[in-house]
């Protein structure tokens, strides 16, 4: 999701510590992701921002692949990787802290970046970079905001397409979609809730948190963001993830 300017990697570890799926996507929704990509035991993964763990263990538990996840928020990454001990697959999930565009990866059997197509300048440049990363029978699956039919490109400080623009941006990268999976309001109402209820009890339990001498700007920036989903977003922007392959040539 989109980030903010207060020092980012704090605000986002807080506002998102009580979350489980780090987007607005319920836990049917992410499995259903799951079966469109069809991930075969023994293939690898490459997550790009996978947060606190969920999706990456969830497929290595279910479907038996190895995952490494890229991801750039060191609180984020240790959530990640005591999920995967806690569910015994430590062995089969990598996570590697750093900048996603600075890892190189090449022919990959699925490749996913859901929610965070930030990290690779959008999500144009990140369908180049996990084609790139994505080998001869490989799919892909990207996590994105899109403004709802017939409203303004621009939402909330959101500029994004529509779906059918996401839909036809794969085709330009040689992608044919395959699968989608869409949130609901009730999808996005829980996920925007879980931010409201992280804070409150963060600002309750560290009324004088020495790590994070601006608790007023945290404050202020969580009920703005709030205001602004229940305004605007809630009715006019949506979050989809689009799955796919590489297209044959007609």
């Amino acid at each position: 999701m989109a980030r903010c300017a207060l020092v980012e990697v704090n605000y986002f570890s807080v506002v998102e510590s009580g979350h489980e799926q780090q987007n607005p996507c319920s836990v049917d929704g992410l499995r259903r992701v799951a079966g469109y990509l069809d991930p075969q035991p023994g293939e690898r993964v490459l997550d790009v921002g996978g947060g606190r763990g969920w999706w990456a263990v969830d497929l290595a538990v279910r479907h038996g692949v190895s995952v490494t996840v890229l991801e750039i928020n060191p609180d984020f990454a240790d959530a990640a990787r005591r999920r995967a001990a806690d569910a015994g697959v430590a062995d089969r999930v990598e996570v590697v802290v750093g900048p996603a565009a600075e890892h190189h990866a090449r022919d990959t059997d699925i490749v996913t970046c859901l929610g965070a197509s930030f990290a690779l300048d959008g999500s144009g440049p990140a369908l180049a970079w996990m084609t790139q990363a994505m080998g001869a029978g490989g799919r892909i699956a990207i996590g994105e905001i899109h403004v709802a039919a017939g409203a303004p490109r621009e939402v909330a400080g959101h500029e994004a397409d529509d779906l059918a623009g996401l839909a036809a941006a794969f085709g330009a990268h040689g992608l044919e979609l395959t699968g989608l999976v869409s949130s609901t309001v009730a999808d996005w109402d829980h996920y925007e809730s879980q931010h409201w209820a992280s804070v409150a009890d963060w600002t309750q339990a560290h009324p004088d948190h020495p790590d994070h001498p601006d608790r007023a700007e945290l404050l202020r920036l969580s009920h703005h963001h709030r205001d602004v989903y229940l305004r605007e977003m809630r009715a006019e922007l949506g979050w989809s993830v689009l799955v796919g392959r590489r297209a044959h040539a007609a």
